[in-house]
């Protein structure tokens, strides 16, 4: 099966970003909006879904 193929492992509305060859991963919008910036050091999947979580969050508050 090839996971890049179909939804985000993030879920609707999500994706990874690698910015430059330095690692780093900026996680966004599906309209391009940065959300969170992460290094290759601190991007784990627990870091990255609580950023995610956390802007929907505030996005349905708002």
């Amino acid at each position: 099966m090839d996971i890049n193929k179909g939804q985000s492992l993030l879920g609707n509305g999500y994706y990874l970003d690698l910015v430059n060859e330095r690692g780093l991963i900026v996680l966004r919008r599906d309209d391009g909006t940065e959300v969170a910036k992460f290094s290759v050091w601190d991007a784990t999947s627990q870091a990255i879904e609580q950023a995610a979580q956390e802007d929907r969050r505030e996005n349905q508050q708002q």
